[in-house]
């Protein structure tokens, strides 16, 4: 009998923790969906990495109480100009840029190992409905990883 109850402590502890990784957030939740982001970046030991083409002011925000180091991909015209990221590293430093225009996706990459993948950009989350995953397939993380080395 108390392998039948730990069998089912386990899998109730899987249900919640795939509840915790793939999470919908409606229009309205901006707190909500923002505190996610700020605990799944939490999760980084070493270093983080972001794409976002449409990352600006409000991420910087959230790095700079990060004690990792932090890159963030993002295109080259977009709201982070060279100028805000000079400014922010004179004071934090540890901030990377690398501008790229081909990524459409949003994604976390936590320690080069867990990545997360968001429907919006931070600068708007809450606004319409959209989704945080966990990226579980190896092969497309292999991927990701293998594009992010090349640039």
């Amino acid at each position: 009998m108390d392998g039948d109850l730990k069998l089912l402590q386990e899998a109730f502890d899987k249900l919640e923790d795939k509840k915790r990784v793939n999470e919908t957030y409606l229009d309205g939740e901006f707190y909500k969906a923002f505190s996610r982001v700020i605990d799944i970046f939490n999760e980084a030991k070493k270093d983080l990495i972001i794409i976002d083409s449409y990352a600006d002011k409000k991420l910087l925000d959230i790095i700079k109480d990060l004690n990792i180091k932090v890159t963030i991909i993002t295109k080259e015209k977009g709201k982070l100009n060279k100028t805000i990221i000079d400014e922010y590293n004179k004071e934090f430093n540890n901030l990377k840029v690398i501008y790229n225009d081909s990524f459409h996706d949003r994604y976390y990459i936590i320690d080069r190992n867990i990545i997360y993948h968001s429907g919006t950009s931070i600068n708007y989350m809450g606004m319409r409905v959209f989704s945080i995953n966990l990226l579980s397939d190896d092969i497309a993380k292999e991927l990701l990883l293998k594009r992010i080395n090349e640039l």
